[in-house]
């Protein structure tokens, strides 16, 4: 994978997946055409980057794949919603007992 991460989440996950032998990464202030060519040509010449995508893919696959990373995200969205729903309530009203 080649990596060039545009904000301090992406830089934090980049520099992660490098660790792990993911991928290179390429700061977006000095990337070049040439720098880019480069980044392409050794992830793509190095078995050991297919090796790890490959296992990686096995590993989500096992876990239910990106149907289950779905329906993960959404079930959190939910919860999200409910919690924020919560706080926008006014702190000094009971919450009500009835289900309507």
């Amino acid at each position: 994978m080649v990596l060039c991460p545009q904000t301090r989440e992406q830089i934090i996950t980049a520099r992660r997946l490098v660790d792990l032998g993911m991928g290179v990464m390429l700061i977006a202030a000095v990337v070049t055409k040439d720098t880019l060519k480069d980044a392409v040509e050794q992830v793509m010449s190095d078995p050991a980057f297919r090796a790890r995508a490959q296992t990686i893919q096995q590993v989500v696959r096992a876990a239910g794949g990106y149907q289950q990373v779905v329906d993960t995200l959404c079930s959190w969205k939910d919860i999200y919603n409910g919690f924020t729903q919560d706080l926008s309530r006014d702190p000094n009203t009971k919450p009500s007992l009835s289900s309507t």
